[in-house]
């Protein structure tokens, strides 16, 4: 019975210390961008301007943007010490009045959270 009680005392141990873990993993962020077409060119070029400085904000590991021209569509590659830091650099940018500035050229956009696999 002791033995017993050990082994689910260390199972729990261990599934809290995954848990915690996980939710501190660097996070990857996919954003789907799909502008206007009319305003596809000016968004490259404030993309541009814009997204050196997220390298400059706590938490940010990197960022790339690709664009896909056949669809005229941007994807935003990010990768982020948390989720946290991400969604502070978003709050960041609502208040600088730049997601605004971007919204402005989509009709379209999406983003997800991944976490490396491996």
């Amino acid at each position: 019975i002791i033995i017993k009680l050990l082994l689910i005392k260390k199972c729990l141990i261990v599934k809290i210390i995954k848990i915690y873990f996980m939710s501190e993993k660097i996070k990857v962020v996919i954003a789907n961008l799909k502008p206007f077409e009319e305003k596809f060119e000016s968004l490259v070029n404030l993309l541009k301007e814009k997204l050196p400085e997220a390298k400059t904000i706590k938490g940010c590991k990197s960022i790339n943007a690709c664009i896909d021209e056949d669809n005229r569509k941007i994807i935003l590659y990010e990768v982020w010490e948390t989720e946290k830091d991400h969604k502070d650099y978003v709050q960041w940018r609502k208040k600088t009045g730049v997601h605004d500035q971007i919204s402005e050229h989509l009709q379209d956009r999406s983003f997800s959270y991944y976490t490396y696999l491996i």
